[in-house]
């Protein structure tokens, strides 16, 4: 999560020119993969954006702590707004109960801090071409999706279309679908 953080920072920096002017839209580099900005419902990142990571399974902290911690650290920046961006490809438990709970105790603790959730990525548009580049540049003959899964159907059901449409097939680290048989592993 941290090099993926990093990523985004330096996908930024050029935006952030050091005398704090902002680079005309003609003079930005174009990122590798950018969708059309009418397909993304995931927002784009101003220049001078912080980034940073926060995790629900893989911390010492409560999700809502970590929240709590960097959105002080934002506010003491001078940012007004935080977008949660959920690193999910379906709409699973965490998605739609743990990360908007934890938000609304965050927000108790930073009343002045306008917290924004925003889509998962796994209903961005561009998701699926992302994928398929990636899978381009590979030379294996067969390759499996693997998801953490989910107690919630819908969720499952979407890796599982998402692996079909690339060619795949969809692994359950923890949650296989109930109603079908699935690779576990």
């Amino acid at each position: 999560m941290e090099r993926l953080s990093q990523f985004v920072r330096s996908q930024i920096a050029p935006f952030c020119p050091a005398s704090g002017a902002a680079l005309s839209q003609d003079a930005r580099p174009t990122p590798a993969f950018e969708p059309e900005p009418s397909q993304s419902r995931l927002p784009r990142l101003a220049p001078g954006s912080l980034v940073g990571i926060a995790s629900l399974d893989a911390s010492t902290f409560p999700l809502h702590e970590q929240i709590v911690h960097f959105g002080r650290r934002a506010q003491a920046m001078g940012v007004e707004t935080l977008l949660v961006i959920p690193l999910f490809l379906g709409q699973g438990t965490h998605v739609m109960e743990d990360i908007p709970a934890a938000l609304c105790m965050a927000q108790r603790e930073l009343p002045a801090l306008a917290l924004n959730l925003t889509p998962h990525l796994g209903v961005h548009p561009g998701l699926q071409t992302l994928l398929h580049r990636r899978l381009e540049t590979t030379s294996s003959h067969s390759w499996i999706l693997l998801a953490h899964g989910s107690r919630r159907r819908a969720s499952n059901a979407a890796i599982e279309t998402l692996a079909k449409s690339l060619g795949g097939t969809a692994a359950y680290w923890s949650h296989a679908p109930r109603d079908r048989k699935s690779t576990r592993l």
